[in-house]
């Protein structure tokens, strides 16, 4: 009941989070929703993970 309420919530600023949390508690339902969202919105995922990297490497030079 919770791996299909969190595969259904699956965006691509939490996909990593969720497929993270899918490996250390070996839902495989979850870890296969995980990845088939990740093939299908390579792009998006990979440019949202840059952007956030982006912007904590800025505040991290601001801070030194």
């Amino acid at each position: 009941m919770c791996e299909e309420a969190l595969c259904s919530s699956l965006n691509i600023d939490n996909v990593s989070d969720i497929l993270a949390l899918a490996d250390l508690h070996s839902a495989e339902q979850l870890k296969t929703h995980g990845i088939d969202f990740i093939n299908r919105s390579v792009v998006d995922v990979l440019w949202s993970s840059c952007t956030t990297l982006t912007a904590l490497v800025s505040l991290l030079m601001t801070a030194a």
